[in-house]
Parts: C-alpha cells; sequence; structure tokens
C-alpha cells in the first residue's frame, strides 16, 4: 500500500507534491492507464511569486488496473484541469463506497483514491503497479 502519491516522486523536485496538481489529460492504452498531471514544484519559501508557483509537467502509470470507481462531477474543472486536494491509501476514505470498492479488490497491491476539489469527486483505483516519471 502507499500512504501518499508524493512518494513516487524522486528527488529531482525536492518540494514536488501531488497537492494541488491539476489532472490535464487521461490516456488509457491496453496495458495501463496514464494520468498527465501538472504539479506544484515550487519552494513555498521562495522570495518571487514565480518561484514559489512553479510547476511540473509528470505522469502517473498505472499498470494492471483491477477495477477502478469514479464519482460523477458536481461541476465542470477549472481552466487547466480537475484540481488534486487529496490523495492517498484508500483506507483513509471513510464511507461506504470506499469500504465496499476496498474490500472488492484486496488482492490488488495498491488501492489508492483521488479526490478532486473543484468537481467535488472521488476516483478509486486498485492496481498492480504505480510508476511516476517526469516530463
Amino acid at each position: 500500500m502507499i500512504d501518499s502519491l508524493d512518494n513516487l516522486l524522486d528527488n529531482s523536485e525536492y518540494h514536488g507534491t501531488f497537492h494541488d496538481a491539476s489532472l490535464v489529460k487521461l490516456h488509457q492504452y491496453s496495458d495501463c492507464t496514464e494520468f498527465d498531471f501538472s504539479l506544484c514544484v515550487g519552494d513555498p519559501d521562495a522570495s518571487t511569486l514565480d518561484e514559489r508557483e512553479r510547476r511540473r509537467s509528470g505522469v502517473l502509470t498505472v499498470y494492471s488496473i483491477r477495477s477502478w470507481k469514479c464519482d460523477p462531477p458536481d461541476a465542470a474543472p477549472c481552466d487547466i484541469g480537475e484540481w488534486l486536494t487529496a490523495d492517498g491509501a484508500l483506507t483513509e476514505v471513510d464511507s461506504d463506497a470506499a469500504k465496499r470498492f476496498l474490500n472488492e479488490n484486496r488482492s490488488s497491491h495498491f488501492a489508492f483514491y483521488l479526490y478532486f476539489s473543484d468537481t467535488n469527486r472521488f476516483l478509486f483505483v486498485a492496481c498492480d503497479r504505480l510508476e511516476f516519471r517526469w516530463r
């Protein structure tokens, strides 16, 4: 299990985080699904706004998806993509839907969630392998 997608990030972007990332595109292929994100990598203590708000593109690749469930959106996403404000192990989500999804996917190596604030929706994913790479 993972407790945060941030654990997949390498040290090339010391301040890199999925928190406040934007999901720009989703690509589905026969062997994997790729989530294109614009991630926050700026230094929160930097002296200039540009340095604090620097972003970088990256791809989260999910292999061997066992299952996924996405709530319908409550609103249209913002201009730069859906705004990710929370992620982590599915065990952190205290809802009947999350518990049911987790129970149905116990054999998966990874079960995690993404929460998008602007559209007020969860995405649950159960898979066997995750990778991240910077663009």
